[in-house]
């Protein structure tokens, strides 16, 4: 599709692509259209700020700050970035721009922040979007615990069969967590899940926990240790309406 989309292109366009994609790379390789300019882009250094802010280093020296975290965010607003100054547009504006910027509502939206703790909250439900979540996220903040917590919401994730999808979509978080609702099943009309066979469909995880109940959820995520820490809260749904207080 990429190779189709390529030669579709415009006399004498301008491609903007990911460096550190392998997969895209190849097909830039693959085009022998002399007449496009390709102009790659990375993703740039990142370190976090107690108030939770990135700092992003463009350019060896430039020093750009934004509220978005995770690695598949940062990689875009390099990308954004890299087709304004193509465009020709200031990019001193667009830096100016990001750093106000926060995002779409539930993608790594965060809910609390403080000096050594942050609280995301992010729609990711799906195997691979959950995997890539908790990565970026743990890339974003090395040096910190991750608590990744996840709710079991959609029909597919709470079917047997697809489970095992799920293998090692956590393994990025430092601890963590499982939560379904056994009402929801039932509604669902889906037969019931035994804790055991979820957590087995996680892989190996050391510090993996299925919770069952949406106030035991409540109370062991409200007693987390969050000197250090980020928690980060993905499902579609709404974790049982729990009321999270930091």
């Amino acid at each position: 599709q990429f190779d189709t989309y390529l030669e579709s292109l415009a006399p004498n366009a301008t491609v903007v692509w990911c460096a550190e994609d392998q997969a895209l790379e190849k097909v830039v390789r693959r085009c022998t259209r002399t007449d496009l300019k390709f102009i790659p882009y990375q993703t740039p250094p990142c370190s976090p700020y107690a108030n939770g802010t990135m700092t992003l280093t463009f350019e060896g020296d430039r020093v750009v700050t934004t509220h978005l975290v995770g690695t598949h965010n940062i990689q875009n607003l390099a990308g954004a970035r890299t087709l304004a100054q193509a465009m020709g547009l200031d990019v001193l504006a667009f830096d100016a721009a990001i750093a106000s910027f926060r995002g779409a509502a539930r993608r790594l939206e965060p809910l609390h922040i403080r000096e050594g703790f942050t609280v995301f909250r992010d729609f990711a439900h799906a195997p691979s979007k959950v995997k890539a979540t908790v990565h970026g996220v743990k890339a974003s903040y090395p040096d910190r615990t991750l608590t990744a917590v996840l709710e079991l919401h959609t029909f597919s994730s709470l079917n047997k069969d697809f489970l095992p999808t799920y293998h090692q979509a956590m393994e990025g978080a430092d601890e963590a967590v499982v939560y379904y609702d056994p009402a929801i099943l039932e509604h669902k009309r889906l037969p019931p899940l035994d804790p055991q066979f979820v957590a087995d469909a996680f892989g190996d995880h050391p510090n993996l926990r299925v919770i069952t109940d949406a106030s035991e959820l409540h109370q062991h995520v409200q007693g987390l240790e969050p000197s250090q820490r980020v928690v980060l809260l993905m499902s579609s749904g709404w974790f049982g309406n729990a009321e999270w207080s930091w």
